[in-house]
């Protein structure tokens, strides 16, 4: 700048600090534009805490030997220039924390405390992400439990439906064995009849008029023999015999019927085919004795 350069108003930073020197502690004002850098020592200053400040300031030379440095109201203060001969303030003083400070101060708060939040944020979604990983183990763990019985159930319901079949097909074999044991005793019973039907057709001898009504008697109870010797065993139901004794006494003694061994023999096969059992008549005891089952 040359001597007669007009004034220049800039905005800069004032820098207000406490020093001590041989006459003790004293404010000095830094002022720092974009071109120059002025220290600024004033009794003004001292009405400041230290910290720094922005605001608008003059730049003003008058003469080379003379410098002063001006506030509003046009009050003329002396100062001490350092670094420069080229320094003059005027203008509006620099303020305590204006409003850009405090917002800055306010931004930076707030900044921190976004921050801080962003942190909490990000430690509780850890500890979500925590839980949901246990919970996921977890449901993990049960399902594959759930599975594990529902293969266990599966197979248990398979054995069953296997031993319902073998039921089934155990049923069917007995219907038909039923069926077939019912048919064998329907032939009996017809070939019982054919016997029946047989013997009463056979005539009496001559000259026996008298036995051959004792006979005639006789014909009728031995129509109905089997039941007579053998009911205390069976009962009226000879097909429902579930067990067997090893030997059945002939309660119905005849003498007549015991010499007919022919009578005898199609009562034994009568009885061995009601009854399934191999049963043998002994004439000395008069008992038939099953051999086998």
């Amino acid at each position: 700048m040359t001597a007669d350069a007009t004034d220049l108003i800039c905005r800069g930073k004032a820098k207000i600090s406490t020093k001590s020197g041989s006459r003790g502690q004293f404010k000095v004002c830094e002022i720092v534009f974009p071109f120059i850098t002025v220290e600024v020592i004033d009794s003004w200053i001292s009405d400041y805490q230290d910290g720094e400040y922005f605001g608008d300031f003059t730049i003003q030379r008058i003469f080379n030997h003379t410098y002063v440095c001006r506030r509003t109201g046009g009050v003329r203060i002396s100062f001490r220039a350092i670094f420069t001969n080229l320094v003059i303030y005027e203008g509006t003083p620099p303020c305590e924390m204006n409003l850009v400070t405090n917002q800055n101060h306010k931004l930076e708060n707030e900044n921190l405390n976004l921050k801080r939040q962003v942190e909490n944020l990000e430690n509780q979604l850890a500890v979500l992400n925590a839980k949901n990983e246990e919970s996921n183990f977890q449901l993990r763990s049960e399902l594959e439990a759930c599975q594990s019985q529902l293969v266990s159930v599966q197979q248990d319901l398979e054995e069953e439906i296997g031993k319902s079949n073998g039921l089934l097909d155990q049923i069917e074999t007995e219907r038909e064995k039923t069926a077939k044991s019912e048919k064998k005793n329907e032939d009996l019973i017809s070939e019982l009849a054919e016997s029946k039907q047989a013997l009463s057709k056979k005539s009496p001898t001559p000259n026996s008029s008298k036995l051959d009504t004792h006979k005639r008697k006789k014909k009728v109870a031995k129509s109905d023999l089997f039941k007579i010797a053998f009911g205390n065993y069976f009962g009226d139901d000879i097909h429902c015999v579930s067990q067997l004794p090893s030997k059945i006494d002939l309660k119905l003694i005849d003498e007549d019927i015991v010499a007919d061994r022919s009578r005898l023999a199609a009562i034994s096969k009568l009885l061995n085919n009601k009854t399934g059992a191999g049963y043998t008549f002994d004439a000395t005891s008069l008992t038939w004795e099953k051999k086998h089952v």
